[in-house]
């Protein structure tokens, strides 16, 4: 245990948990919790996607006692000044640890007294130039995924394309030069490895997502059970699954929860099939994941798919993308299987099902005894 104090930041709200960066940020901090951190938790309250309601502010007061909460507004300078400092990055890198400790007079005042904290864990690259001054000598930066990867299967740019190189620059620029990162995935770790000269690189698949759920057993109400935020990358990932297997869920019932129901070209493909329910957010998704025979997480994309730890926690077995898959630890092969076992895993048993669940908790609870939450401490610890 620790008493050593220091500052988290998160550009907006995350307490209402609607997407993977939102759970594992939560996650962190109970972590950091539990550890007895002393951590002062600092977010812009203007960020439309994520915003900090009330309730929002209230339950973060509940679920973390001992932290502080410091919200302020980005606001139209503060957004520029981030314009500012990631051109100059891409024109200078050799300078970027300079420029990213430069404060601007007058923008983000509550922001100023967290300057000298002991260290700062910020989530994302983008957070290295939206705070408005910070030593990246004592930072450690929480990946969550391969930014230019992001970029390249967002725009579908080719990886030498100007843009493209632009994003993997900025990207090593700033992990080259914080003092430690933290990566979701074994593979993506290698990557920062290769581009990091003195950065240390540590590996967290999990910081712990609770203990496995085991369910009753209702009826069955949905064949397959997809749970995506509004990302891109879910609208276009469960469509394409959609389309291409068509024949092979011809009659079969499909449920599909989270943001991701308020895209336009999702509600138009679903409005041709009686079969096919949009269930919108829920926010507990137990009684979902016990109206379901399996989970799919057809997304391409970096970083771990948090919506395939949530459905092997909750005993589902999964059909998934290859890139859903790489970002798994070894030992999933019995419970996350690749999209051409659908046919095979849709004609199982209830007994067959129940056999691959237990696979999945077995999994679930092995993936959450990592040791890289133990390479955070000492990384905390000695900075």
């Amino acid at each position: 245990m620790s008493t050593r104090s220091l500052t988290f930041y998160f550009k907006g709200g995350f307490m209402k948990a609607e997407n993977g960066s939102h759970i594992r940020t939560i996650s962190l901090l109970r972590f950091l919790h539990s550890a007895q951190f002393r951590v002062t938790v600092y977010c812009f309250s203007d960020t439309p996607e994520c915003s900090w309601s009330s309730k929002c502010k209230e339950a973060f007061a509940g679920e973390f006692p001992r932290f502080r909460l410091v919200l302020e507004l980005q606001g139209y300078f503060g957004r520029l000044a981030t314009k500012l400092k990631n051109g100059l990055i891409l024109l200078f890198p050799k300078f970027t640890r300079r420029i990213c400790s430069f404060s601007f007079p007058g923008i983000h005042p509550k922001y100023k007294e967290l300057r000298s904290s002991q260290l700062t864990i910020f989530s994302y690259i983008d957070g290295a130039t939206e705070l408005n001054g910070i030593d990246l000598s004592r930072s450690i930066v929480e990946t969550h995924d391969v930014a230019y990867g992001v970029f390249i299967k967002k725009y579908a740019k080719a990886s030498w394309s100007l843009r493209a190189a632009t994003k993997f620059l900025k990207e090593n620029a700033v992990i080259d030069h914080c003092y430690a990162a933290i990566a979701i995935q074994l593979h993506e770790a290698a990557h920062f490895s290769l581009v990091a000269s003195n950065t240390k690189i540590i590996c967290v698949p999990s910081y712990g997502y609770g203990s496995p759920v085991v369910l009753d057993a209702p009826h069955t109400k949905y064949d397959i059970v997809f749970v995506g935020s509004e990302n891109f990358l879910n609208v276009r990932g469960i469509l394409r699954f959609l389309c291409e297997h068509e024949s092979i869920l011809n009659g079969r019932t499909v449920g599909v929860c989270g943001r991701v129901c308020e895209s336009a070209e999702i509600h138009e493909y679903f409005d041709r099939f009686d079969n096919y329910s949009l269930l919108g957010f829920i926010e507990d998704l137990s009684l979902v994941y016990a109206q379901s025979r399996i989970a799919i997480s057809p997304v391409e994309g970096t970083g771990m798919k948090i919506k395939v730890i949530d459905a092997i926690k909750h005993g589902k077995p999964v059909v998934a993308s290859n890139s859903s898959i790489q970002g798994l630890a070894p030992g999933h092969e019995g419970c996350v299987f690749p999209e051409d076992k659908l046919s095979w895993i849709l004609e199982l048993d209830q007994s067959s099902l129940r056999e691959l669940g237990d696979e999945a908790h077995a999994y679930y609870v092995k993936m959450n005894q990592t040791d890289g939450r133990d390479s955070l401490v000492d990384l905390i610890n000695t900075a």
